[in-house]
């Protein structure tokens, strides 16, 4: 995207977590047109669009379509590149090893994907489940993933998942969900009990709320403070919680678990919760990654993810030049 001479968006209000902190660095060679159905959002980055269509997204699709008599293909080498680009990084990489004896979150979200069913609805929490699935986590119609992308707040996905059963007619979903944010909402499973709601929680166990770690990690040289439970956060055991419910329990710490828990979870008519113990002090990648030079902190544009490539490799990549902020990045 950020190497492209023209960028389309379609009813999207282009937050931070999409383009970047900087809305002039968002593929700044293109030509931009935005179509949104609130003119309160065409006005908001107006000054760095060069078309905006105040319309709503399905409609403007079907006269898009129409507008076309027959099919088209795109520049043959543009494709390449973009390949050369997937295969060169792929979803997973090294940078997502497991480590230190733990299962890696983004590699358990690339296995997931393998064992969802055809009709999977999935539902996530803040922290790992958010980050990682909506990285990793292959959805494909009609799968359907749902999060509170918007705000990213704890505490959205058990009360997400009751709701989306229900808009099934009490069907399955799955709600992944981690070790702090389920203590958001704990009293919900009551509700999930009571309907006999089969939603399968699965909960990343990662010792509190490692978002906030990072940060604390980052800037604060890594003094912890009610992150967790050596700086005054700890979560319960949630296999004795799931019992105390009526609820089936299981626990994943190893790949060989993942074989023999994940079929009998998924095989399971009702609900069911499943924890799976991260590290720790695992880190989310690649992300874009605040660094701090001469005492401020700058955000690299949004192709400069961390951990950052040689300098060399990342110039080869981009055809419209390095920025400058990148260029003095050492990483």
């Amino acid at each position: 995207m950020q190497n492209c001479d023209y960028l389309l968006t379609i009813g999207t209000r282009l937050a931070i977590p999409q383009v970047g902190y900087d809305i002039t660095e968002l593929a700044r060679a293109a030509s931009i047109t935005v179509v949104d159905i609130d003119e309160a959002e065409l006005d908001k980055y107006r000054d760095r669009y060069d078309r905006t269509i105040c319309a709503d997204a399905g409609n403007f699709l079907s006269q898009l379509k129409s507008a076309f008599d027959k099919p088209f293909s795109a520049p043959a080498e543009w494709i390449a590149h973009c390949n050369i680009y997937r295969e060169r990084y792929p979803m997973v990489g090294p940078e997502n090893a497991d480590q230190n004896g733990f299962i890696n979150s983004y590699r358990f979200m690339e296995k997931l994907s393998l064992h969802m069913k055809p009709d999977q609805v999935v539902v996530t929490d803040a922290g790992s489940s958010f980050v990682c699935a909506g990285q990793v986590l292959k959805i494909t119609p009609p799968q359907r993933l749902m999060a509170s992308r918007g705000l990213g707040e704890m505490g959205f996905g058990l009360p997400g998942s009751i709701g989306a059963s229900f808009a099934r007619d009490r069907g399955e979903v799955m709600c992944l969900n981690c070790d702090g944010s389920m203590m958001m909402n704990l009293q919900e499973l009551q509700t999930i009990v009571h309907h006999k709601l089969p939603i399968k929680i699965i909960i990343f166990s990662n010792d509190g709320y490692l978002s906030i770690k990072h940060t604390q990690n980052a800037w604060f040289e890594g003094r912890h403070t009610s992150v967790d439970r050596k700086s005054g956060v700890s979560c319960p055991d949630y296999s004795a919680v799931a019992r105390a419910f009526g609820i089936s329990a299981f626990q994943i710490r190893t790949w060989d678990d993942y074989d023999e828990v994940m079929p009998r979870m998924q095989a399971l008519p009702g609900p069911a919760i499943c924890e799976v113990f991260l590290d720790p002090e695992q880190p989310f990648a690649p992300k874009l990654a605040a660094v701090l030079q001469d005492g401020k902190l700058v955000s690299p544009p949004l192709e400069d993810l961390s951990p950052q490539l040689p300098r060399k490799e990342f110039a080869e990549n981009m055809l419209i030049g390095v920025h400058p902020k990148s260029a003095s990045l050492i990483p």
